[in-house]
C-alpha cells in the first residue's frame, strides 16, 4: 500500500478472483489463475479512483507499491507470461526470460495506460519484492533472484550468483534510460466557457535545463480521473476540444510519457470553469 501527497490510497496484490471490484479498469476481467491488481482510493476512501487487472496470458503477482508527484503508480512483483502488458521496444529488458521474471511499471494517474513496464529477470525464478523513488524520479528494484544469468552492470559490487538464491538491487534513471527533465504547460481556452461550448485544452512540451530536441510522442488529456483523448505531439503542441464537461469547475490534466529518445514524462493541471 502506498499514499501520495494529495491523499490517495493506491493498493496492489494479486488475486484469483474474477469479481475482484474493478473500476475505470485498463484490463476488466482475468483468465484462470492469479493476477495483479492496482486498486486507487480518493482521499475520502468512498470510491476507487480505477480499479483494475494487470496481467498477460499466465500468472502474474504484485508485491510493492509506490507513488510519484504526479500521482502515477510504480509496482513490482513476479510475473510468468510472455505477453506482459506494457512492455515496449525501448523497454531495457524486452523479453521474458523464463522461470518467472521480476517487472517494473507504472501506470498513469488515471489508471487509463501502462506508461512503462519492463522485464527484469534471468532464465530462472526472479522476484521483485520492494520499489521506491526518489527525487529525482530514478527508480529502485530490490527482491531475490535463483538467475545465474539475472542482467547485471559492469562496476557492481557482485557480479555473479553465489548459492542457490541472491538478493538483487536495480536502479533505473528513467523509464527508457537516460533521463531529460521536460515540463507540461497546459491551457484552456475559452475560459471560462458558457455551458455545452467547446473548449480547447492545449499543451505544451518542451525540455527544461537547456536540452536540446523537441519531445515526441503524445499527451494524455483527463478530465480528473476521467480520460478525455490521447493526442499525438506536433513540434511538441497538442490539442483536444472537449464539449462533453459539464457545467462546474474541472481539474483538467495533460500527461506526458515520454519517446523513444528517452524524454522523461512529466505533467501539468489547470482548473477549467463553465
Amino acid at each position: 500500500m502506498a499514499v501520495d501527497s494529495g491523499g490517495h490510497a493506491y493498493l496492489t496484490g494479486y488475486t484469483n478472483s474474477a469479481d475482484y471490484p474493478v473500476a475505470n479498469a485498463l484490463q476488466s476481467s482475468i483468465s484462470s489463475g492469479y493476477h495483479a491488481f492496482v486498486s486507487k482510493l480518493n482521499p475520502s476512501g468512498s470510491a476507487f479512483v480505477y480499479s483494475t487487472f494487470i496481467a498477460g496470458n499466465s500468472t502474474d503477482t504484485a508485491n510493492s507499491i509506490v507513488a510519484d508527484a504526479s500521482g502515477n503508480a510504480w509496482f513490482t512483483g513476479v510475473n510468468d507470461s510472455s505477453n506482459f502488458p506494457g512492455i515496449a521496444a525501448s523497454s531495457p529488458q524486452t523479453t521474458y526470460g523464463g522461470g518467472g521474471d521480476a517487472f517494473v511499471a507504472e501506470l498513469n494517474s488515471a489508471g487509463s495506460a501502462l506508461t512503462f513496464a519492463t522485464y527484469l529477470g534471468g532464465s530462472s525464478y526472479d522476484s521483485g519484492a520492494g520499489i521506491a523513488l526518489d527525487p529525482p524520479g530514478n527508480v529502485y528494484v530490490t527482491g531475490t533472484t535463483e538467475s545465474a544469468n539475472f542482467p547485471v552492470t559492469g562496476g557492481v559490487v557482485q557480479t555473479s550468483l553465489a548459492g542457490l538464491a541472491n538478493s538483487f538491487v536495480a536502479k533505473l534513471s528513467s523509464a527508457t534510460g537516460t533521463l531529460t527533465p521536460t515540463q507540461v504547460v497546459l491551457t484552456s481556452s475559452p475560459n471560462p466557457s458558457a455551458s455545452g461550448a467547446m473548449v480547447t485544452l492545449s499543451a505544451t512540451v518542451s525540455v527544461l535545463g537547456g536540452g536540446a530536441g523537441t519531445p515526441t510522442g503524445s499527451v494524455v488529456f483527463s478530465d480528473g480521473s476521467n480520460p478525455l483523448g490521447t493526442v499525438q505531439l506536433n513540434d511538441g503542441q497538442a490539442q483536444l476540444s472537449a464539449t462533453s464537461l459539464q457545467t462546474g469547475t474541472h481539474s483538467n490534466t495533460a500527461t506526458y510519457s515520454g519517446d523513444p529518445s528517452a524524454t522523461a514524462r512529466s505533467h501539468a493541471q489547470q482548473d477549467c470553469d463553465r
